[in-house]
Protein backbone atom coordinates (compact mmCIF):
# COMPACT_ATOMS: atom_id res chain seq x y z
CA UNK A 1 0.00 0.00 0.00
CA UNK A 2 3.09 2.44 0.84
CA UNK A 3 4.43 1.47 -1.72
CA UNK A 4 1.74 2.25 -4.13
CA UNK A 5 0.91 5.54 -2.87
CA UNK A 6 4.91 6.78 -3.38
CA UNK A 7 4.33 5.61 -6.77
CA UNK A 8 1.18 7.76 -7.43
CA UNK A 9 3.11 10.89 -5.55
CA UNK A 10 5.75 10.11 -7.90
CA UNK A 11 3.77 10.10 -11.28
CA UNK A 12 2.15 13.13 -10.21
CA UNK A 13 4.86 15.21 -9.63
CA UNK A 14 6.60 14.22 -12.78
CA UNK A 15 3.21 15.27 -14.66
CA UNK A 16 3.63 18.70 -12.50
CA UNK A 17 7.06 19.73 -13.15
CA UNK A 18 7.00 18.56 -17.11
CA UNK A 19 5.25 21.60 -18.19
CA UNK A 20 7.91 24.08 -15.95
CA UNK A 21 11.33 21.92 -17.37
CA UNK A 22 9.68 22.94 -21.34
CA UNK A 23 9.35 26.51 -20.38
CA UNK A 24 12.71 26.66 -18.72
CA UNK A 25 14.06 25.04 -22.00
CA UNK A 26 11.94 27.80 -24.04
CA UNK A 27 13.52 30.74 -21.26
CA UNK A 28 17.39 29.06 -22.27
CA UNK A 29 16.83 29.01 -25.64
CA UNK A 30 15.20 32.51 -26.04
CA UNK A 31 18.35 33.82 -23.69
CA UNK A 32 20.58 32.15 -25.96
CA UNK A 33 19.68 33.79 -29.17
CA UNK A 34 19.38 37.31 -27.09
CA UNK A 35 22.82 37.15 -26.28
CA UNK A 36 23.99 35.79 -29.41
CA UNK A 37 21.66 38.53 -31.03
CA UNK A 38 23.10 41.22 -28.71
CA UNK A 39 26.88 40.37 -29.67
CA UNK A 40 25.76 40.78 -33.51
CA UNK A 41 24.08 44.35 -32.63
CA UNK A 42 27.45 44.94 -30.57
CA UNK A 43 29.25 44.02 -33.77
CA UNK A 44 27.16 46.42 -36.10
CA UNK A 45 25.30 43.24 -37.86
CA UNK A 46 22.18 44.92 -37.28
CA UNK A 47 20.18 42.38 -40.05
CA UNK A 48 21.91 38.77 -38.45
CA UNK A 49 20.73 40.82 -34.92
CA UNK A 50 16.94 40.97 -35.97
CA UNK A 51 17.07 37.38 -37.20
CA UNK A 52 18.14 36.03 -33.74
CA UNK A 53 16.03 38.79 -31.77
CA UNK A 54 13.10 37.27 -33.48
CA UNK A 55 13.48 33.80 -33.03
CA UNK A 56 14.33 34.36 -29.46
CA UNK A 57 10.51 36.41 -30.01
CA UNK A 58 9.25 33.59 -31.36
CA UNK A 59 10.30 31.38 -28.76
CA UNK A 60 9.40 33.95 -25.77
CA UNK A 61 8.05 37.39 -26.62
CA UNK A 62 8.67 39.93 -24.46
CA UNK A 63 9.10 43.67 -23.99
CA UNK A 64 12.32 43.99 -23.71
CA UNK A 65 12.90 41.81 -27.04
CA UNK A 66 10.97 43.66 -29.37
CA UNK A 67 12.29 47.20 -27.95
CA UNK A 68 16.09 45.68 -28.78
CA UNK A 69 14.52 44.63 -32.51
CA UNK A 70 12.98 47.89 -32.98
CA UNK A 71 16.72 49.62 -32.24
CA UNK A 72 18.06 46.91 -34.94
CA UNK A 73 15.42 47.89 -37.61
CA UNK A 74 16.11 51.53 -36.83
CA UNK A 75 19.50 51.31 -37.29
CA UNK A 76 18.98 49.58 -40.95
CA UNK A 77 16.57 52.81 -41.44
CA UNK A 78 13.16 50.34 -41.21
CA UNK A 79 11.36 53.06 -39.47
CA UNK A 80 8.07 51.30 -39.87
CA UNK A 81 9.13 48.19 -38.38
CA UNK A 82 11.21 50.23 -35.46
CA UNK A 83 7.93 51.53 -34.52
CA UNK A 84 5.80 48.78 -34.74
CA UNK A 85 8.24 47.23 -32.32
CA UNK A 86 9.03 50.26 -29.72
CA UNK A 87 4.48 49.86 -29.70
CA UNK A 88 4.68 46.05 -29.06
CA UNK A 89 7.45 46.71 -26.59
CA UNK A 90 5.51 49.27 -24.64
CA UNK A 91 2.15 46.94 -24.51
CA UNK A 92 3.90 43.82 -23.41
CA UNK A 93 5.83 45.87 -20.56
CA UNK A 94 4.79 48.64 -18.47
CA UNK A 95 8.32 49.39 -17.22
CA UNK A 96 9.54 50.53 -21.08
CA UNK A 97 6.57 52.86 -21.40
CA UNK A 98 8.33 55.88 -21.24
CA UNK A 99 11.18 54.57 -23.38
CA UNK A 100 9.05 53.46 -26.25
CA UNK A 101 7.18 56.73 -25.74
CA UNK A 102 10.15 58.71 -26.21
CA UNK A 103 11.37 56.23 -29.39
CA UNK A 104 8.04 56.33 -31.48
CA UNK A 105 7.66 59.90 -30.57
CA UNK A 106 11.38 60.74 -32.36
CA UNK A 107 10.68 58.05 -35.29
CA UNK A 108 7.43 59.80 -36.15
CA UNK A 109 9.04 62.84 -36.32
CA UNK A 110 12.02 61.40 -38.56
CA UNK A 111 8.78 59.54 -40.64
CA UNK A 112 7.28 62.66 -40.71
CA UNK A 113 10.36 65.12 -42.22
CA UNK A 114 11.15 62.16 -44.64
CA UNK A 115 7.10 62.35 -46.03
Amino acid sequence: MKKNIISVLIVLLVVIALPSCKKLEESYTSGTEQMTADQLFDQGKYEEAIKEYQKAIDTDADGVLHLKLARAYEKIGKIELALENYKIAKEISDFLTNDANNKIEELEKIKEIQN
